[in-house]
């Protein structure tokens, strides 16, 4: 037991511990330790007795404290609904641009499936495909960036289907 508490006062040289745990949590840890001293002296019975009273009263006390704070530190969300309302205006409207182009050319591949039910091994050459021979519609190549923006419009694609 002496190594014990020689160790506990070891560490709370190093750590600052009791501006971390609160009062309840501290008073329970030194009734702990009173109380294995006391079963040393007394019996089994009468710690076990003193250790659930003492765990009782800590858990109401803190379920009061967590309860309290939980109710006005956070606010009831739809999580959904805030997603939705953040999405960039423009970057959906870009999403929906790029993902017509997608389809355009997936169906001239004999393509007629959403992204979303065509097998990754099969989506996968699609989209290597896609990325190589796709042109604006006066024929110039794409920009690197604006490639990389149909893999971004993709992949928001698919995420969002799930």
């Amino acid at each position: 037991m002496a190594g014990n508490v020689e160790q506990l006062a070891i560490f709370d040289d190093f750590f600052d511990m009791e501006n971390f745990f609160d009062d309840d949590m501290i008073n329970l840890e030194v009734e702990l330790h009173s109380q294995s001293d006391i079963h040393d002296n007394k019996g089994e019975e009468t710690v076990n007795e003193q250790v659930t009273e003492t765990n009782e009263q800590t858990t109401e006390t803190t379920d009061d404290k967590t309860n309290k704070n939980v109710s006005n530190r956070f606010k009831n969300v739809d999580v959904n609904a805030f997603l939705a309302e953040k999405v960039n205006k423009n970057t959906m409207k870009k999403t929906e641009n790029d993902m017509k182009v997608v389809y355009e050319f997936l169906q001239l591949q004999n393509e007629h499936r959403y992204l979303q039910f065509i097998p990754p091994e099969q989506l996968n050459a699609y989209i290597c495909q896609f990325l190589v021979s796709v042109t604006r519609k006066n024929g110039e190549e794409y920009e690197p960036t604006s490639l990389r923006s149909f893999v971004s419009s993709i992949d928001m694609q698919l995420r969002s289907s799930g």
